[in-house]
């Protein structure tokens, strides 16, 4: 499954902020100007 969602959109939630802000490795995103999220369940 995948799931898009413009980048400002996604910064509204200080969860996911703490996640692209923080140190160490994403390796579920891609960013394309927008967040493409990967193994949703």
């Amino acid at each position: 499954m995948e799931f898009i969602i413009d980048k400002d959109a996604a910064m509204v939630s200080q969860t996911i902020r703490n996640m692209l802000t923080s140190p160490g490795p994403i390796e579920n995103w891609v960013f394309l100007g927008s967040l493409l999220f990967f193994g949703l369940k």
